[in-house]
């Protein structure tokens, strides 16, 4: 009888990503970002109960997160919600893995981080988006219009 093919059993927990010590710092559309290494087998790996541990070097902090739902959003593209285990009640986690790309938004009480994940290396970006948010501009940039007045329209 021919043997049963086995799988490599999915990590239960996972460190996602590291910092790329040799070369931290780079700039994603003008903003300043963090260079991490995650392993791309990891990506492929991703099941709902799995807990992720992501550090966030802007911060100097960890952030833990399970994943708790799965959805595709097309056949190409599968979606992971996720809940902080660290923090507040009201911080989340969304991975979004497509084929080429996985991104991973992550919400806390400091902050937002938006993560993009290469598929085939592994090369990751780390952005705070507070660091987009400041770099708007600082004041109303709108051109005021007065109202119109304009009455009820005609009963027929």
């Amino acid at each position: 009888m021919p043997a049963t093919p086995t799988s490599a059993p999915r990590p239960s927990e996972v460190d996602l990503w590291r910092l790329d010590k040799s070369s931290p710092d780079t700039r994603v559309d003008g903003h300043p970002a963090k260079r991490l290494q995650t392993d791309p087998a990891l990506v492929e790996q991703f099941h709902v109960g799995q807990k992720l541990t992501m550090y966030i070097p802007q911060r100097d902090m960890n952030v833990e997160a399970r994943l708790e739902s799965t959805r595709n959003q097309s056949a190409n593209v599968h979606i992971f919600q996720g809940k902080l285990l660290n923090g507040s009640d009201q911080g989340s986690l969304l991975v979004a893995r497509g084929s080429i790309e996985t991104h991973v938004t992550i919400s806390t009480d400091e902050g937002t981080y938006s993560a993009i994940i290469d598929n085939e290396t592994g090369s990751t970006v780390l952005i705070d988006e507070g660091d987009i948010t400041a770099d708007q501009v600082p004041f109303e940039d709108g051109i005021p219009v007065p109202p119109i007045e304009q009455g009820p329209p005609p009963g027929g």
